[in-house]
């Protein structure tokens, strides 16, 4: 995945598993560009949830409220992160990815998804 695709995971995690509005991001988005918005007044900082374990384990410990995040493992050199509901017979959503982060991100926008 690109720089830019891996950003807009990011993005997409903060709107849709800790509830940020459409402006906040956008907000964001705007300062990152280096638009001319005041940003030091208008946005907080969005983690990278997509390229730092220690972000992407903030989403494990958010998804931890309605979710089991069950496994996290290397299977045939990609990673795996397997997230069930809170019932045990539900079935997993799962998101692959060439790091940790990224398949922590890929399965919790699945599960937020469904």
């Amino acid at each position: 995945m690109s720089e830019y695709e891996l950003r807009e995971v990011d993005y997409q995690i903060a709107r849709e598993v800790f509830g940020w509005s459409a402006e906040e991001v956008d907000a964001v988005r705007w300062c990152e560009a280096g638009s001319l918005v005041d940003c030091a007044n208008k946005t907080r900082e969005l983690p990278r949830y997509s390229t730092d374990i220690a972000a992407a384990w903030l989403v494990v410990e958010k998804l931890k409220m309605t979710v089991k995040p069950s496994v996290l493992q290397v299977e045939e050199a990609r990673w795996l992160a397997d997230v069930r509901g809170v019932c045990d017979d539900d079935r997993p959503w799962r998101g692959y990815g060439p790091t940790a982060p990224i398949a922590i991100c890929l399965a919790a926008l699945a599960a937020v998804a469904s």
